[in-house]
């Protein structure tokens, strides 16, 4: 509803995608859909948990094959995942914004709706919920501020992901001889690099007796990818800069600059990579040390502080854009890509991925490392 076609209709308004025909009930409700994309992408996170208490488990009694009504579930985490991926390949050719907003939209719908259909016959399981969890997760907390501390720099590193480097891609040339590439397939490699379980490998070289250990080595490996990505990007966007001098584009924002997009792919690669290491090792570094009663809170716990560190990110682009304005100095976020100094913007956060490797050495050299699962009472000494 918010693009302008679909409004115009009915007010009479012009149906021309641009900022004139845009009034202030589409500026309302495209504002609305971010918040509810934010808060609909949070019940994503029960999805994996949801899923393992509808398989058959032996400890559950739940012997026999999943009934049937199960498979609309199925087909509901079917049409979630397997559209999205078709949805890659066919966004860059689709330019009426109703149609791009509308068949998500409709997916969405058919996705609830299978969802929906066998809600009589989902197993329930009723979640341990006591004074003693909130007392546990108090004291971790406050043991672990320092390494979440560096889970918020992680995440303000990622925010570059989405924002900076899509912005770098929707002006470079798509083109590879005649067939032109989505900059949505880039995000597809993103997550290839981020999806891969990085850590039950590492977990398999270390070894048995050295296993604990594979969860900080982890995240130490994924800052260190966070470093060659900031140094990536840098450089990278030095050679853009230099294009946009030499054909005169500086003035010319919306203009293809003539570099091919391919040049990104490395930032990319490395970003989703740092994004595997980094999130898996957090996760199973807090699941490691953890009592066993509220282990299953760990992965939605580490999710949310990677999420306040990309909206930590926004702070930190602002801060930084004030100190480089002082000195009467031209400052390095400008209202278009081609007049801004990204560059120097990456070598900022290769600076303080380096910072905050440093710190998460210290940390994890002082580290006490336990074995095995620990029980409630242990955190009670």
């Amino acid at each position: 509803m918010s693009t302008p076609p679909v409004l115009s209709k009915a007010t009479g308004t012009c149906s021309e995608y641009v900022s004139a025909c845009i009034g202030d009930t589409q500026t309302i409700l495209f504002y609305t859909s971010l918040v509810l994309i934010a808060f609909g992408m949070c019940g994503n996170f029960s999805l994996a948990s949801f899923m393992i208490e509808q398989m058959p488990t032996e400890a559950g009694g739940h012997v026999e094959a999943p009934p049937k009504e199960i498979a609309s579930f199925i087909l509901s985490v079917f049409a979630m995942t397997l559209l999205p991926g078709l949805w890659v390949f066919a966004l860059s050719y689709i330019k009426n914004w109703s149609i791009l907003f509308g068949i998500p939209a409709i997916c969405a719908l058919v996705s609830t709706l299978l969802f929906l259909s066998g809600t009589s016959s989902y197993i329930r399981v009723k979640p341990q919920r006591n004074s003693l969890h909130r007392a546990l997760a108090s004291k971790i907390t406050l043991r672990m501020v320092p390494v979440l501390m560096i889970v918020i720099v992680c995440g303000v590193v990622l925010g570059i992901g989405n924002t900076f480097f899509l912005e770098q891609l929707n002006h470079m040339n798509h083109m590879l001889g005649h067939l032109k590439f989505p900059f949505t397939l880039f995000l597809y490699w993103y997550y290839i690099s981020s999806s891969t379980n990085f850590y039950n490998t590492l977990r398999s070289i270390l070894g048995e007796t050295r296993r604990k250990y594979a969860a900080p080595v982890g995240i130490g490996i994924g800052m260190i990818l966070s470093i060659l990505c900031c140094i990536t990007a840098a450089k990278v966007e030095v050679r853009r800069i230099d294009v946009i001098e030499r054909h005169g584009l500086v003035e010319k924002p919306y203009d293809t600059i003539p570099m091919t997009i391919f040049w990104l792919v490395p930032q990319f690669v490395l970003l989703g990579a740092f994004d595997g290491f980094a999130r898996q090792g957090f996760q199973y570094f807090f699941c490691d040390q953890v009592p066993v009663s509220i282990k299953a809170y760990m992965n939605s716990f580490v999710e949310a502080v990677f999420g306040l560190g990309i909206i930590c990110s926004i702070l930190f682009v602002y801060v930084t854009d004030k100190v480089s304005e002082k000195g009467g100095r031209q400052g390095w976020f400008q209202y278009t890509l081609n007049k801004s100094r990204l560059d120097n913007y990456y070598w900022t956060l290769a600076a303080l991925s380096s910072i905050t490797l440093v710190l998460f050495l210290v940390i994890a050299c002082c580290h006490s490392y336990k074995d095995g699962e620990i029980e409630d009472e242990q955190l009670e000494v």
